[in-house]
């Protein structure tokens, strides 16, 4: 199954159903579903406008101040419905690509210890 690498806390807000566009320089063609692991390192530069705080539930948003991530590990999966670059999207950032997620799935049980490649990579549970 194709595998998407991205930094916490966006890995764990897109896996929880908040962030409905992945933003990247590069369109894709691909659609249908892709496990999402969220990167060893986090987003250092991590913020949130006012519009997607009022989104976030207050839990989630303990977690996402508290950096309570899982890391190196795939965490959930999601659809990638289309590619566009005018999405009005809240997470939308403009002059990127936006990967237009759907049916996001946080998974109870991470696949831990899970190296990350950049861009599409496909994952074999037998190498873990």
């Amino acid at each position: 199954m194709k595998v998407i690498t991205i930094k916490n806390p966006w890995a764990r807000l897109i896996c929880s159903g908040f962030k409905d566009v992945e933003n990247r320089s590069r369109r894709t063609k691909f659609r249908g579903k892709i496990l999402i692991h969220a990167g060893k390192q986090i987003d250092e530069k991590f913020k949130l406008n006012s519009q997607q705080i009022e989104v976030i539930q207050i839990n989630e948003l303990e977690q996402l101040q508290n950096n309570d991530f899982t890391n190196s590990a795939i965490i959930g999966e999601v659809t990638i419905v289309d590619c566009i670059e005018d999405s009005d999207s809240i997470w939308a950032i403009q002059g990127q690509y936006h990967w237009v997620l759907r049916d996001p799935v946080l998974y109870d049980e991470p696949i831990r210890n899970v190296k990350g490649k950049l861009g599409l990579w496909e994952f074999n549970p037998q190498l873990t």
